[in-house]
């Protein structure tokens, strides 16, 4: 009789590592089914071009941190400004890149103006990796930096 109560009280090491063990590959199933129907583009589909130039990149981001007056990019409630300083600012490329969507990319070209204003609503909400290119009294400069349009 003791037996008997011992079978009908206790649930049993072995079914319990089985339930756990299905529970975690069941998990691991569905973790792997939702990254794998995620997209994922590149940055750049010229990436590999992209990295053999990148010594004159890091040369054109020092020479944009040197200068005493840089473009600035900001956010108010309408619109992404871009301020361009008095000075000898030339050939000035800006480029949106938004990290997870490539078709949402931007590219302007911005010439003898000095403050630039994209609107907002252009723009889906998010990530973008801004990069401002310009010839500042002949040298190149590169500047980068992320901003969150909201």
């Amino acid at each position: 009789m003791e037996k008997e109560t011992k079978k009908q009280g206790t649930f049993g090491w072995g079914k319990g590592i089985t339930v756990a063990l299905v529970l975690f590959m069941g998990f691991i199933l569905t973790m792997a089914t939702v990254m794998m129907s995620k997209g994922v583009e590149l940055e750049t589909e010229d990436y590999y071009l992209k990295e053999m130039a990148y010594e004159q990149e890091i040369q054109a981001l020092k020479n944009a941190n040197n200068l005493d007056k840089k473009i600035s990019i900001e956010t108010d409630g309408e619109f992404l400004i871009v301020q361009i300083p008095e000075g000898k600012f030339k050939d000035i490329q800006l480029e949106l890149f938004r990290p997870n969507d490539k078709s949402e990319d931007k590219l302007y070209n911005i010439n003898d103006s000095r403050i630039f204003m994209i609107e907002k609503n252009e723009l889906k909400h998010g990530q973008y990796n801004v990069a401002i290119s310009y010839l500042e009294s002949g040298t190149v400069c590169l500047q980068k930096e992320k901003i969150f349009i909201q």
